[in-house]
């Protein structure tokens, strides 16, 4: 990275500052921050803000914040996380060489709407290295963040034993799946099996708003005949009195 690159960039994101002065590896971090979380807002995606991503990366929102003002820098500890995290090389922050993200590469989405709040719950599907959750599995930005996070730390974690170990490990994540899978079958049926319970339900409660109103209308029929037959014995009774005082 040109001094005048980063004397640039430096300019550009200048606030006001604490004592700290940004390096190189600070200013390559940030540039690879806004990259990330502006394409992440093209595409629709969780984190799209700074606060969101140092809060997925780093467990705290202010982090990124405070290295954008110039407040501290990027240890060593967050850089290897980063590295960790976006598969980047280990000589990324000091090598000749840009930051090629593509949120596609992470996760697969579903927006529900362009106009949506920031609060709505989009329906995602997990990708992390071409291993995806299951359709329709629905997570805040957030609770994805973490997800993917956690993910991602698990299978660096996992290239790193020997191999009879590793194997061990995916035949565990193996038979986890299949299980997983049987117990969404289990659970799909019985979502089909209450759905069908309420449409009987529905059903019944049509049929006995049907024989309510039927029971009423034989009643208002009863009250009608009724009253129709008490009308007729007072003309009855009436036309005798009539006659008997002829």
């Amino acid at each position: 990275m040109s001094d005048q690159s980063t004397s640039n960039y430096l300019e550009e994101n200048s606030r006001e500052s604490t004592g700290y002065e940004l390096d190189d590896l600070d200013v390559k971090f940030l540039k690879a921050v806004n990259v990330i979380v502006q394409k992440n807002a093209a595409f629709g995606i969780e984190p799209r803000t700074i606060n969101s991503l140092s809060k997925m990366l780093f467990s705290d929102r202010a982090i990124i914040s405070k290295i954008k003002a110039s407040q501290r820098g990027v240890s060593k500890n967050q850089r290897k996380i980063f590295l960790g995290f976006y598969n980047l090389k280990a000589d990324w922050f000091t090598a000749e060489s840009d930051f090629d993200y593509n949120p596609q590469d992470y996760i697969s989405y579903s927006p529900v709407g362009k106009k949506e709040k920031k609060t709505k719950v989009k329906e995602t599907i997990i990708n992390v290295n071409g291993k995806g959750a299951s359709a329709g599995t629905v997570y805040s930005g957030e609770v994805l963040g973490d997800i993917i996070q956690n993910i991602q730390s698990a299978e660096n974690i996992i290239n790193q034993v020997p191999p009879d170990v590793k194997n061990h490990i995916n035949g565990v994540f193996e038979t986890i799946q299949n299980k997983a899978e049987d117990i969404k079958k289990i659970s799909d049926g019985y979502r089909e099996q209450v759905i069908d319970l309420k449409k009987q339900v529905e059903a019944l409660k049509k049929s006995e708003r049907k024989a309510r109103e039927s029971e009423r209308i034989a009643k208002e029929n009863e009250r009608t005949a009724r009253d129709a037959e008490i009308a007729a014995m007072k003309e009855i009774i009436y036309l005798k009195d009539k006659m008997n005082i002829k």
